[in-house]
């Protein structure tokens, strides 16, 4: 490393620190909204099950109509999830849904009036599991005495084998704050840095200085990337010692949760560096990452559950950057899932990055002309 960098990302520090705007944005914004999250929602409970998926290995009529009556039944109960989907069985059982299989030769075991076994599996142990085998219990009872007059044929069984306790709430807000504050550290701030250089002319006056433009920009990077773990820790802290939330902080959890932080946060910062690539002003980045961060808030799963999203329309959500950062940090810093387990997820925040990067190079200026 040259040995100017250290005194050029210390400056950039310095600067954040004395903006008290950014400290806004970074610190107590996220701690501001997680109170107000957990004030309005309270602090108990898990999340309820999104999603429904049929696994349908028979293929019959008669497997056709048990899955109608399902749909319906579903639809009727608003104590349980709405959204239903088909599934292959050879796809694992996402973290937000119960899977419904109905085994080959169900038609087959009707018409001779054998005993059938339905099972229902999921990811997370929680309320959401519970109603699904229990709606579906009665409607098995129901569907089996219309269509063979027998009303113990299918056995409706829960299958919880490698299941997990499902993510409570405050889990839930905490991990989206975090992610929250790490995107005002992260895209934001270097958004609207590299536009107010540009502004201010800073990058022509690079030219006076016996400093590389990129050893700057770099500079500029390494900084935030420092605030962002910062302000993510601050946030662990303040939820550990002023919310009260229940964390397990043991050095493997942390170091892994460390892991994932620095994957996305870089992610973060260069989605930033190619919102500013071309941005001269400090209110044209203003408005650009304002309209970033409230989409992105919204649509990528941070604090706010979308159980009301279809599926495809959800499935394709959960690949944005966001909501790839906060399921891999939830599953790793809370459920403590070992990072081999989430090795693609890694891996597409590296290739988001990547595409980023190549984008802000391709796209980047140093002036306003």
């Amino acid at each position: 490393m040259p040995i100017h960098l250290p005194r050029l990302i210390y400056n950039e520090l310095a600067i954040l620190v004395r903006d008290s705007s950014v400290l806004f944005w970074i610190f107590l914004f996220p701690l501001f909204f997680m109170f107000m999250l957990l004030f309005a929602f309270g602090s108990s409970g898990s999340l309820p099950q999104q999603t429904i998926e049929i696994v349908d290995l028979d293929g019959t009529q008669a497997s056709a109509r048990y899955i109608a009556e399902i749909r319906r039944a579903f639809a009727a109960n608003s104590s349980t999830p709405g959204l239903i989907a088909a599934a292959h069985a050879d796809t694992p059982v996402r973290g937000d849904a119960s899977r419904i299989t109905i085994p080959d030769g169900f038609g087959r075991s009707l018409e001779l009036h054998r005993p059938i076994d339905v099972s229902v599996s999921y990811a997370q142990d929680g309320l959401g599991p519970q109603l699904v085998t229990r709606v579906l219990r009665a409607v098995s009872l129901h569907f089996q005495s219309v269509e063979t007059g027998e009303p113990e044929l299918i056995d409706v069984r829960a299958d919880g084998r490698g299941s997990r306790g499902a993510l409570a709430f405050v889990h839930y807000v905490l991990t989206g704050t975090m992610v929250m504050a790490m995107m005002s550290a992260g895209m934001t701030s270097i958004c609207v840095a590299l536009a107010y250089r540009r502004e201010r002319n800073g990058f022509k006056m690079l030219a006076c200085m016996p400093l590389g433009a990129f050893d700057f920009l770099f500079s500029m990077l390494a900084a935030r990337l420092i605030a962002l773990i910062v302000a993510a820790f601050v946030v662990v802290l303040c939820a550990q010692h002023l919310f009260g939330i229940p964390l397990v902080l043991t050095f493997g959890r942390v170091a892994q949760g460390s892991v994932v932080m620095i994957v996305g946060g870089t992610m973060l910062l260069s989605l930033g560096m190619a919102l500013g690539s071309r941005l001269s002003t400090v209110s044209d980045a203003n408005f650009v990452t304002g309209l970033a961060y409230i989409g992105l808030l919204f649509l990528s799963d941070l604090t706010m559950p979308l159980n009301s999203m279809p599926v495809n329309v959800a499935n394709v959500m959960a690949h944005l950057p966001p909501a790839l950062f906060v399921h891999t940090l939830r599953d790793v810093f809370v459920q403590a899932d070992g990072l081999g387990q989430h090795w693609p997820s890694l891996a597409e925040m590296a290739g988001w990055t990547t595409l980023f990067a190549v984008l802000a190079l391709v796209t980047f200026r140093w002036h306003r002309q």
